[in-house]
């Protein structure tokens, strides 16, 4: 068989799993065509049926393998966020000089319209996730008239007191001051005393 027909005999099958069609692949006159047909058409009509079921197993092995949870491969928890009693009492001052005016004394009764910092909305949006984001988020824009101002441990600081008014407890173990850290950080809805 030359090679010019050994190219042009060159075929294969693709399915869905679970899915009574198929695509067959072909390469034809210097490319490749695609039809569609039924999975049976494919690997009978076409005479490829050890080939075909050689597919089809090989791609369920994967799918098999992709979907098994390996312990080796899972991802590993963030390490949770945690800030000393005295970030927080920085933070209230930060915040009483600060923030204020827009957020209120009790962080949800501002005289400017700020949004409330402590409650379930706060809590469903900042919670559980990278302690950077709300961090970045409160660097990137506050104050409103100044963002970024202030340096990267007073953020903290204020972010600390926030969340020490959304149960979060003080602990031993400072937060640090570095955007990378706190990558590595969750805020953790399991961390509020109940």
């Amino acid at each position: 068989m030359n090679s010019r027909a050994h190219s042009h005999n060159i075929k294969w099958a693709c399915s869905c799993l679970g899915s009574a069609r198929g695509v067959l692949i072909a390469f034809r006159g210097g490319r490749f065509c695609a039809e569609f047909l039924s999975l049976t058409d494919i690997l009978v009509k076409r005479g490829h049926l050890i080939a075909g079921l050689t597919l089809c197993l090989a791609i369920a092995g994967i799918a098999i393998a992709q979907t098994a949870p390996s312990p080796a491969l899972a991802p590993e928890k963030a390490a949770r966020l945690t800030f000393t009693a005295a970030q927080v009492e920085n933070g209230k001052a930060e915040y009483s000089s600060r923030c204020i005016d827009c957020h209120g004394a009790n962080l949800n009764d501002g005289e400017f319209g700020g949004p409330p910092l402590k409650g379930e909305a706060f809590r469903e949006k900042w919670f559980d996730q990278p302690s950077s984001t709300l961090i970045g988020f409160t660097q990137a824009a506050m104050p409103p008239d100044a963002p970024g101002r202030l340096s990267l441990d007073a953020y903290v600081e204020i972010v600390a007191y926030i969340l020490s008014n959304n149960g979060v407890a003080a602990s031993d173990r400072p937060a640090p001051a570095n955007m990378d850290a706190l990558g590595a950080l969750n805020i953790e809805a399991d961390a509020v005393a109940r």
